[in-house]
């Protein structure tokens, strides 16, 4: 006797299912219906039903991406890094991040002084100034931050802990 043939999966539940979770970009959605054996023309076309009903929103969930990571100090290369990860066009990437960061209100300097400071008032506070120069240059990295920003706010906040390199006339002789 032979099992019973599985049931064959119903693309617009796996969609909801999907979709349920966590808000997906139309890039996210057609790729993981596809792994799941779905048929591209009926992926185009329920994902095209899901834009008119507002559940696919590339632009909404790029404002949303951009503004989170805005939130968190990260640098505006690695903002757009993620939201492009998310399969979303540069143009719409861009647009969100302009959005998040109104003219003149948070430069990737901006966000990263504020970082520093925050951090500097709470967990750092007690560390000895070579440590919290230290772990300030790796969070600022992670956050996305370039080396260049990275010693400008080092500098300005720890001006103890920054040393200049030494002029190449002043270095010692092999």
């Amino acid at each position: 006797m032979s099992s019973p043939r599985p049931k064959p999966r119903d693309i617009r539940s796996d969609a909801l299912g999907l979709l349920r979770r966590r808000s997906l970009s139309h890039h996210e959605l057609l790729t993981r219906l596809e792994s799941r054996g779905h048929a591209r023309d009926a992926i185009e076309s329920l994902i095209a039903e899901l834009r008119a009903h507002g559940l696919v929103d590339d632009r909404r969930l790029a404002s949303s991406v951009a503004r989170l990571h805005t939130q968190r100090h990260e640098s505006a290369d690695l903002t757009r890094d993620r939201i492009a990860g998310r399969g979303i066009d540069e143009p719409t990437a861009g647009s969100a991040l302009a959005a998040a960061r109104p003219s003149g209100s948070a430069s990737d300097h901006d966000l990263a002084i504020d970082l520093a400071r925050t951090q500097l008032r709470g967990r750092l506070a007690s560390l000895p100034i070579e440590t919290q120069a230290r772990r300030l240059a790796a969070l600022l990295v992670r956050r996305g931050h370039d080396p260049d920003t990275v010693e400008s706010v080092l500098a300005e906040l720890l001006p103890r802990a920054v040393e200049p390199l030494p002029s190449p006339d002043h270095l010692p002789e092999p």
